[in-house]
Order: C-alpha cells, then structure tokens, then sequence
C-alpha cells in the first residue's frame, strides 16, 4: 500500500467505526514503523486510545497501568505549530538509557522509538495525539520519513477535526454514521471526488459519476458547483439544497489547508459532508438569546449563519429578504461582538 493510500485510508476511518487500527497499521507500514496509536486525552489523563493491529496486545498491557510510569505523558508535548517529535527532541541519550519505562517495558517488546504530533486540541481543551513506534533495532526515525509525515499532518489533522465537527472525537464512533441521511466524501488533489460513505436516502440528493457530484435534482447543480469551485480555489463553503420532498440538506466542503497538497505523494485536499438538517432547536435557540441577548430570530439566522450558509439561502429558508438577514446579521455581529460570518462561526464553535 503506498503512503498515498495509506493516508486515505486513515481519513476514512475517520469516518467509519471500525477503520482505524487496520489504518494505523497500514499507515506505519508505509513509512516502516512497528506500529501506532491514536490517543484522546485531557492533561496526562488518556481518556480513549485507539491502536494498530500489531501494537494490540502491547497497548492493552499498557493501558492496564501493568509497567513503570511513562515518563513521555509529560514531557512530549507537541504543538499544532510543529511536525511529529521525536525521542531525541526530550530526552538525551543518557535519560533514556536509565529511564525504567524505555528498559523495562519498551525494550523486551523490541520497541525502542517514538514519532508524535498532535493532530487537534492542546492546551485545556481535549487532545488528539498520534503516535508512532519502531523497533529498536530499525533505529530512530529519520528526516526522510519525519518529512513524508510531516506533509500529510494537514490531512490527518482535517480528518480528524472533520470527525469531531459531525460529533465524534477523532475516533469515529458509531454516532457518526448512525444517521442514514449522511453522506461523506474526499476530494483529491486533482479534484477527483472519491465515495467514503453513503445510504440510500442521500443518493436520492447527488450522485458521483466518473468523480464528479452530479445533482439528482437539476436546480441544485448550480449550488453544488459554487461550492466546489470554493473548494478549488481553496474555500471552505456551504450551501442548501432540497430533495423532491422539499426535505433540506446541508452540502459541505471543508477544505484542508493548502500545504496538505505538497509532498512526495498526493493527498486528499477537501472532505465533504451531505446531512439532513432540520431548523435550530429550541434548546439552542434560547442558549443563544440568554448569553447574547439575541431574539429568536436573530438566533435562528446566526446559527444557520456559522454553518456556512449564504445570505440568501438563509432568506430562502426563512421566506424573508436578503436584506432582512443583512440588518439582522448587523444587530447579531454587534450583540455577539464579532465583525465577520468567519468569527461568528469560530465563535458559535466553541459555545
């Protein structure tokens, strides 16, 4: 499996439930580790761990707290700033020859080095790190394979802010694809769309041919191609669509940043999203009017606002003027203290 596929195959584990040790495996295999893992944590606390096939065993013992304390659960701390870390990067020579974790537990499972990056979170917030082993008598990780890594950290990272953006955690837990009107894809670099999950109810709203989206509905062809012209020039957008019925649809693109693009191999550039959506509920509504003093219209628009949507589907939607929702995105930037639609989505994210 090259390195290409290996990382799409990650990305789509990302949104499929029972992906992501065979991904972590063939991942490490293209750049010659023994294995990896995926961890959620808060501080030093693991909260989830996922890993490869290879490492199960190893990773169950582990997680047991059966072995001295891991002294990389505090001093590894890599940023969103920089690339995979390695041992060397905090520990010397001489610590990890005395160190009880690497001896008494690493080195008679013939493991003996570490690559890390953290893919999403930090600080207080929950992280998502992603760890590689290799075998002590492989030797440390190269330059070379640090930066065939580090090209497709804007990948990984995407796939797994994606997975946590539709509800999981990085970890695609079943939540995810529990809805049969959700539709998700990958866009390549040469802007290829590949299918990475579909029912039969989101069919009924766009096709794929030959790697295109193809609308079954033709007055929605025009709002498709909008958003993936935004996806080309490197936008992430949004627009709604209705199926024959007059149900609504969320059509996303959410595109990763550019330097995921460059490298020895290509790499998904965009992941896409298809979802059945229905209007804000109460609960969220009144959320909003209570910390911003919003009305129940204000808070409606704001919310459809922050997913991505234009001026003028949010009008359509609510059969009102775009220059309604104009004055009312005015009163709510001013009331919400922000000054554009892309802070009041990455303020709206973290309420």
């Amino acid at each position: 499996m090259t390195r290409a596929t290996s990382a799409e195959t990650f990305v789509a584990a990302c949104v499929s439930s029972d992906q992501m040790p065979f991904a972590l495996e063939q991942l490490s295999r293209s750049i010659g580790a023994e294995g990896a893992t995926l961890i959620r944590s808060r501080g030093a606390a693991t909260l989830e761990l996922a890993a490869s096939e290879s490492l199960a065993a190893d990773v169950a013992t582990y997680a047991l707290g059966d072995r001295p304390p891991d002294p990389r659960a505090t001093r590894v701390l890599p940023l969103l700033t920089e690339g995979f870390r390695v041992d060397g990067d905090d520990f010397t020579a001489d610590e990890i020859r005395h160190d009880p974790f690497y001896q008494e537990f690493l080195r008679p499972r013939g493991l003996g080095w570490h690559a890390c990056a953290l893919l999403v979170g930090g600080g207080a917030a929950d992280s998502v790190h992603l760890s590689f082993k290799r075998k002590l008598k492989a030797g440390p990780f190269s330059d070379r394979d640090l930066a065939m890594l580090s090209a497709q950290l804007p990948l990984l990272r995407a796939a797994v802010a994606f997975s946590r953006r539709l509800g999981g955690d990085g970890f695609a837990h079943e939540r995810l694809l529990a809805t049969e009107a959700r539709g998700l894809y990958g866009i390549d670099a040469d802007l290829k769309v590949s299918l990475l999950h579909s029912t039969a109810e989101t069919d009924t709203v766009l096709v794929l041919r030959r790697g295109r989206f193809i609308a079954v509905q033709r007055r929605n062809q025009t709002k498709i191609d909008e958003v993936f012209a935004g996806a080309a020039q490197g936008q992430s957008r949004a627009a709604m669509l209705r199926d024959e019925a007059g149900r609504r649809w969320a059509f996303r693109i959410d595109v990763s940043p550019a330097s995921g693009r460059v490298g020895p191999f290509t790499a998904l550039a965009a992941l896409t999203c298809l979802d059945a959506v229905s209007a804000p509920g109460p609960a969220t509504v009144r959320t909003l009017s209570d910390l911003f003093g919003l009305s129940t219209a204000e808070a409606r628009i704001a919310i459809w606002i922050a997913q991505g949507f234009s001026i003028e589907d949010v009008a359509a939607q609510f059969l009102i003027r775009p220059g309604t929702v104009r004055n009312h995105l005015k009163a709510i930037f001013q009331k919400m203290g922000v000054s554009r639609q892309t802070q009041l989505s990455a303020l709206m994210l973290r309420l």
